[in-house]
This record gives C-alpha cells, structure tokens and sequence, in this order.
C-alpha cells in the first residue's frame, strides 16, 4: 500500500491527466476517515469535470461536513454555483470564503461579483473597492466590473470616468473600448461616441460588438435604414441576443411591425427559452390585446428578470382568506400611480395587504377607506409574515376586467392645501401644467419624450404654463431658460397633486405627471409616441382614464403634426 502522500498525489495526477474513471476508482479505495475531506473533494472535482454537477456538488458538501475549516470544497462550490447561475448560492458561499481570510483581495473581489449577481450592486461596489484596496492584480478587470455597476445604477458620468481612465492605461482592450462606447451612447453624447467609435474602427474593424454600438450610433442619428442593415449583417455573423433584441426595437419603435414580429418569431422558435426574447413577446402580445399570451409571460418584464423577496411564495391566484400578501412596485413612479388601483379589487378577496411605496410616494395615497390595505415602506417590513408576495404589475392579469375600476383610485388630496395655492394661481388666464420628458435613461428614451423646443409654437402670453416635472435634460435647458414657463417642478409629489387640482389643463408625454394629472380627476392631454407602452394599445379599452385626450405620433421621432394640433385645439379653449 502506498504511502498517503503518494497515495493522494496519484489521484491528483490522474484527475490532471483526465483519466477520471481511474482517479474515482482510486478515490473510492479510500480506508482513512482522517483524509474523508480531501477524497470527497477529489471525487467533487472528479464529478465537476464529469459535468455531473448534481454530484460534484453532493461530494463537495461532503468534504466541508468532513472538515470545516478545508477552503478547497468552498472555492469548488463557488465555480459551480457560478456556472449554474445559482447566485443566490453563489453568495452564501463567497461570504463563507471570506471568512477564511478577509484581507484577500480575491476573496472580497468573489463577494463583490456574487453581491453584482444578485442585484446589491452599491454593497457590491464596497467590496470591489476593498479588493482594489488589498491590492487585486487584475485592476483593469475590476474597473471594468466597476462602470458596468455605475452605469446599471443609472451613475452614467461616474461610469464613463472609470471606464476611460482605464481604457487610456489599456488602449488595445477591445472590451474597455466598447463599454466605454456603450456608456457615451447611452449619454447620447454623439461627439464622444463618434470619437471612440473612430478608434474603434483603427483597433478592430471586424469586431462584432463594435459594429453593434455603430448600429445603435446610426441609430442614435436616426439614420434607421443604415442602423438596420449593419445589424442585419453583425447578425448574420453572430445570433446573439443582444443584437437581435436592438434590431427588433428599433422596427418595433419605427413602426416596422411586419419586420419586428417576422424577426421575433424566427428568433423565437430557435432561442425558444430565451428571457429577453419572451420580454419583446409579453409586450407585443400586451398591446395587440393577446391579454393571456402576454400575461402568461409577464414575469419576463420585471426589472433585470431578479427575483424579489425569494423566501416568499409567489402569489398565483390561490385563496387569501385569512392569508397576508405583500405588494411590492418593480417598476416606476407612474406605475405605482396608475397600477395601485388594482390593490382595491385585490382587498376585496384579502384583508390583510401590505403595499410598500417609494418614501416619495407614500403622502399621496390613501388606504383609510379599505380596511386591511396597509401602505408601508421597505424601512418597516418584516418579510417571515407574508403567506405571498406579488408585484403590482402582475395584479393586472387579475382585475384588469374590474370595470368599477374606471374612475376608482387610491389617490387623495388635501382640499386646504389645494386652496393654499390659488393664491398662486392668475385666473384671468387658463393655466396650463406641462410635462415634456420623464427620467433621461428611462424606458424608450429619448423617443417617449418630446424635446422642449417643439413645445415653443404652443406657450405662448394667452396661457400661464407651468412646468411640472423635476428633471429637466441638458439638451432643454436653454430652451427652458427662454420660455416665459413658471417653475413648480420642486415640488414633491404630495404637493405638486394639490397645485395640479388648481389648473385648468395639463399637457404630457407619457411620465408619471401624466399618470398622476389624469388620476386626480383634471383634464389632460396626452401625447404618445409611435410605438408606447403597451397600456396604450388594446389595453386602454380596459383602463380609461374618462378625462383623458391622447394624441398619437404618427412618423417615428416627429412631434411636427401633433403640437400642431395641440395648438389649433388650444385655441378652441381660449
């Protein structure tokens, strides 16, 4: 018999040499409980490159019950959590790693990727600088790994600054170079994206995903047709989904919807599974009325497809006497608005609903005349008492029938302050509230809203108009700083509600100003893009907002016909 030194250093050179069956073979002659640990880790690694995960796994939580303090099995489990897509996993192991040494930059760099994986992306941050700080070799990848986190975060100029002062140290790293690209386009800075794109062009002309950011470059510029074709080609080459998912939103967004849907079909039936795929579907199905298509695949729209609260069961339609469900908004501040609606059909059949709200939202709503519907914020919530959990979009597929709905909301305002700002208010005049763009890296953007520029034909000394939107971009400040428009975009959402019930009229793209005006009950008018949000297609014929005007585009990225007649019809008013 050989020694144990020998004995384990044949596993390890089989193992290294591929011939796994006689490594397991020899692993499995194994008499000495003291080595349990390293056999089990061996037959893990064994099994890992089996590709037989479910035992890889099972061996080395093995060799960790064996001995706890054997870091080999903890690493192990990470790659394969990694490789399964198991993040939750991922990081209770990559915390269990640490603990073996916290000044290991590769340790906290792991928690750093785990914590990103499952969307704490500023906690992730933390540990990604404290990698850097502990002295982690690879700083370009970890600066890299950085402005992808401060672009998801919406930190568009801190991205784009630790993207190229890496890529200045790294001028021939093609994928510094395109994500430095892909955070100026999504600044739609159009100097700077050229400038790069340039130098990409120098470094690699062929390089698949530099011909994609000129696509969406092209795009940017509204030269469709060429965007199309460049896609049509990186496509050609390469089937990702990435590129097929931007050539299917721009026919969408242009109004190609025999191209868009012929595409997505195709794709479709080769990438079946596909999430980001399933996501276009839920849409096109939504908005041409297919409501159990689109619904059945609603889950593909919640934000970057996370999982919120996963200790929580998901609500699916079961019975909720005596059951307590939370409601949470993965989405925006005017889906909150226009979807809470729906919490009232769902306390019908359950008294005991918790409703968490943006801080900035919360003052605006009001619960008091539906007994179990409680409005909370994450600060207060204790997630061991919740039988269910659904987002608030998901409720639609529910109660979308509930014609009591109509002109039924959980919006409320206080009539004394209302009163409070019509000292405010010049009622000589028809007073007008607008609101032209919403967040500048939101959904569909920059095409939902409308340049402020276009707005000069229609504000005009015969009206008082009021801003009443909080962010105002770049490109419309000086437009804005010309226009004799009165400034009441500070105001937060509880009191900007109780000065929008003194106006006469209120003019939107689709924002959440919208969705707020046209729930406190005031007349308002709404301009649409070409290709909106599915709630203004088919679905609106369930959803009616009775004091509602809507004006649609008709040419892509054009407002020309429509603020022409906004202004004839304005006219009529006066």
């Amino acid at each position: 018999m050989l020694n144990l030194n020998d004995y384990l250093k044949n596993i390890h050179d089989l193992l290294k040499n591929n011939k796994l069956d006689n490594a397991l073979e020899l692993c499995n002659q194994n008499s000495q409980k003291k080595i349990d640990h390293i056999i089990n880790n061996f037959k893990g690694a064994i099994y890992l490159k089996k590709k037989n995960f479910i035992k890889a796994q099972e061996n080395f939580i093995n060799s960790i019950e064996s001995k706890k303090d054997f870091i080999d099995p903890y690493k192990n489990l990470f790659v394969i959590y990694n490789n399964q897509k198991k993040f939750n996993h991922l990081l209770e192991i990559s915390f269990k790693i640490l603990d073996f040494d916290k000044k290991n930059p590769t340790y906290n760099f792991q928690v750093g990727y785990a914590l990103e994986k499952n969307g704490f992306l500023t906690k992730s941050i933390e540990y990604y600088k404290e990698a850097l700080d502990l002295g982690f070799e690879d700083k370009k990848k970890i600066f890299n790994n950085l402005g992808n986190l401060y672009s998801d975060l919406g930190e568009i100029d801190k991205s784009i600054e630790i993207y190229e002062n890496t890529y200045l140290e790294n001028t021939k790293d093609k994928i510094l170079l395109n994500n430095l690209i892909s955070a100026y386009l999504e600044k739609r800075n159009i100097k700077k994206s050229k400038y790069y794109i340039d130098k990409s062009i120098k470094l690699d002309s062929d390089y698949v995903h530099f011909k994609y950011n000129q696509a969406k470059y092209l795009f940017l510029l509204n030269n469709v047709d060429e965007a199309i074709n460049l896609l049509k080609e990186i496509i050609y080459t390469e089937e990702n989904i990435e590129f097929i998912g931007l050539l299917c939103r721009i026919y969408f967004m242009t109004g190609r919807l025999t191209d868009g849907n012929k595409l997505l079909s195709e794709k479709l039936s080769k990438f079946p599974n596909d999430p980001k795929l399933l996501r276009f579907k839920c849409f096109r199905s939504l908005i041409d009325g297919n409501f159990d298509e689109g619904w059945k695949l609603y889950k593909y729209t919640e934000s970057n497809f996370n999982v919120k609260f996963p200790s929580i069961p998901e609500w699916k339609g079961e019975d909720l006497n005596s059951k307590k469900i939370l409601v949470y908004n993965e989405q925006g501040n005017g889906d909150a608005i226009v979807y809470s609606k729906y919490l009232i059909s769902l306390n019908k059949i359950c008294k005991n609903i918790d409703f968490i709200l943006n801080k900035n939202l919360i003052e605006i709503f009001e619960a008091d005349d539906h007994e179990g519907l409680n409005l909370i914020t994450k600060e207060n919530i204790d997630l061991n008492k919740y039988n269910y959990k659904i987002s608030l979009g998901s409720l639609i597929k529910f109660f979308y029938k509930d014609s009591n709905l109509t002109t039924k909301n959980l919006i409320k305002v206080n009539l004394d302050k209302v009163n409070s700002f019509k000292n405010e208010i010049d009622t000589k005049k028809l007073n007008i509230g607008i609101a032209w763009s919403g967040t500048f890296y939101g959904p569909k953007q920059p095409y939902r809203s409308i340049p402020l520029d276009k707005f000069k034909d229609i504000i005009s000394p015969d009206f008082n108009f009021y801003c009443l939107q909080n962010e105002i971009w770049e490109s419309d400040q000086i437009t804005f700083n010309n226009l004799n428009i009165i400034n009441k975009g500070n105001l937060k959402f509880k009191p900007l509600s109780e000065f929008i019930q003194n106006l006469d009229l209120v003019i939107s793209s689709d924002t959440s100003i919208l969705h707020l005006a046209a729930s406190l009950g005031k007349e308002t008018w709404c301009l649409i893009s070409l290709d909106p949000d599915w709630r203004w297609g088919k679905f609106i014929e369930f959803y009616k907002y009775e004091n509602i005007k809507i004006y649609r585009q008709n040419k892509f990225n054009d407002w020309t016909d429509i603020m022409q007649v906004i202004k004839k019809d304005l006219k009529k008013k006066i």
